[in-house]
Parts: structure tokens; C-alpha cells; sequence
């Protein structure tokens, strides 16, 4: 890959992490049944984009971590309720 190549990747990667970033912090306001699976789909759309070169494994590993975190305490408010 050359420099501006590299470059235009970096870019592309950078919005990618914006949207899913974007889409795993509307997850927070969720109250409904419907949150499970609007994790899976983000998930989901995450690891597509991964394959597809679309962001790189960095940005997938921290917006899947943060993603974890949202579910893992999304259980924890459920079970509370």
C-alpha cells in the first residue's frame, strides 16, 4: 500500500469508528427489549466492516470492547429491574 493509500484507509477507518461510535452511544439511551438485538447488528456491521479492510483492527477492537462493556451492563440494569 502506498502513502496515499495508507492515507485514504486511515481516513476511512476514522469515519467508520465516528458511525459506530455514534450508533454503540444511542445504544445507552435504550430501555427496550429491543436492545439485544441492536447490539448483535452493531456487532454484526462491526466485524463485516473489519473483513472488509472498511476499519482497522485497532478501532475494531476498541468499539467492540465498548460495545461488551454497554452489554454487559445493560444485563447488570435488567437484572436489577
Amino acid at each position: 500500500m502506498n502513502y496515499r493509500q495508507n492515507k485514504l484507509y486511515l481516513r476511512i477507518s476514522v469515519q467508520y469508528n465516528q458511525i459506530f461510535s455514534n450508533e454503540i452511544n444511542l445504544l445507552k439511551n435504550l430501555t427496550s427489549s429491543d436492545v439485544i438485538t441492536k447490539f448483535s447488528k452493531i456487532q454484526y456491521d462491526l466485524f463485516d466492516s473489519y473483513l472488509k479492510d472498511e476499519i482497522d483492527k485497532e478501532y475494531y477492537n476498541l468499539l467492540n470492547e465498548k460495545i461488551l462493556e454497554l452489554e454487559k451492563n445493560n444485563n447488570n440494569n435488567y437484572k436489577d429491574n
